[in-house]
């Protein structure tokens, strides 16, 4: 009963769900590519960097490019 009930919600919520494609793309470039900074961080713990180090790095990185509007 409780799945059907999530399952009839998730249904109506998406069948009112209105995307603005230009507003999503807008939104993903204001981040300048720093929404990917986890994939970065795993790649650096997968090749042994430690994860203060891996995160200390990445946080800056992310950072520069925002701040810098770095594409």
């Amino acid at each position: 009963e409780g799945l059907l009930y999530a399952v009839r919600l998730m249904t109506q919520v998406i069948e009112g769900l209105v995307v603005y494609e230009d507003k999503m793309l807008e939104n993903l470039k204001s981040t300048y590519g720093s929404i990917y900074s986890p994939r970065l961080l795993n790649a650096l713990l997968e090749k042994g960097v430690s994860r203060t180090e891996a995160y200390d790095l990445v946080k800056a990185l992310a950072q520069r490019a925002v701040d810098e509007k770095i594409e």
